[in-house]
């Protein structure tokens, strides 16, 4: 009988390689594959990882969507308004 792992909570992420989320691996690969056509991958891999250590970071730190609502609510983020916008003129965000 086969056993079969599952998530213990509907948020979790999905695993690849046994210990990197998609969110790890994804630019990783990315920056290794354009760095393979311009003769740049060891660069372009350290950038990656900068970029994976800020982004979990932020993830431990904030509540999903609240960077992009501070971008929004600073004017960096131009969008249409929506029924499902915040406020942009709210100073708080609660996730």
């Amino acid at each position: 009988m086969k056993a079969y792992r599952t998530k213990l909570k509907i948020n979790d992420p999905l695993i690849a390689l046994f210990v990197f989320t998609e969110d790890q691996i994804i630019p990783v690969g990315i920056a290794i594959g354009i760095g393979l056509l311009t003769e740049t991958s060891l660069q372009l891999l350290m950038v990656a990882l900068i970029y994976i250590y800020i982004t979990e970071k932020i993830k431990k730190r904030y509540p999903p969507g609240f960077i992009r609502q501070r971008l929004w609510s600073l004017g960096l983020l131009p969008e249409q308004p929506r029924p499902s916008k915040p406020d942009p003129f709210v100073s708080r965000f609660y996730g």
